[in-house]
């Protein structure tokens, strides 16, 4: 996975930039100071998850690939305009990248004490699916636009588009990705974008 595009978005220096920026925010403070056991650096783990988050949501997505294609040529107008065609792939890609990223970090999150907070174009639908994740699985909230970005102090927030290039990805054109953004509190610190026509 060493050529996926992944990176801590502190502005092309490599790490993440040590203690709170101006303004002093506390949770990047305390993830500086924690230790893990498996690379010692938080920041770093956070990274890794997020490749993995998104490796394991295009892997979903590419599952559905020539499926989405036939569904679109099968469905009628009005079907086409109340629903995505690749709905269903967005979906289960879309609960990979969640089930990944959330049990990666939910030990850690714990520790701190922090509160995790998830959206997507696909976590906006009252699918029975996700609401079943929603209540049975994951650490982290499912939030709507609203509450999502009302949260900041002491919580991690993150995007998901689980396949960015819905157009392409329907109608059969290996040109799509699965993307990830991680928000310490107002900062974007860590990001991964994964081609799963390419595996880059």
């Amino acid at each position: 996975a060493k050529n996926i595009t992944a990176a801590p978005a502190s502005g092309g220096s490599g790490a993440p930039p040590k203690g709170p920026p101006p303004g002093g925010f506390d949770l990047a403070h305390k993830i500086d100071s924690y230790r893990t056991g498996k690379y010692g650096d938080l920041w770093q783990e956070l990274e890794e998850i997020a490749v993995q988050a998104v490796i394991n949501g295009g892997v979903t997505a590419m599952s559905f690939f020539k499926e989405a294609r036939r569904k679109i040529e099968t469905m009628t107008p009005e079907e086409e305009e109340n629903k995505n065609p690749s709905y269903t792939a967005d979906l289960y890609a879309t609960i990979s990248i969640l089930r990944t990223f959330d049990s990666g970090v939910a030990k850690y999150l714990r520790n701190l004490g922090c509160s995790l907070h998830y959206l997507g174009e696909e976590t906006v639908y009252d699918d029975e699916i996700l609401l079943n994740l929603k209540d049975e699985f994951l650490y982290g909230t499912i939030s709507d636009k609203n509450d999502f970005f009302k949260q900041s102090n002491n919580s991690i927030r993150v995007i998901i588009d689980a396949i960015d290039g819905t157009s392409n990805f329907v109608r059969g054109f290996p040109f799509f990705c699965s993307s990830i953004a991680v928000f310490v509190e107002d900062q974007l610190r860590a990001s991964a974008i994964y081609d799963p026509t390419r595996h880059t």
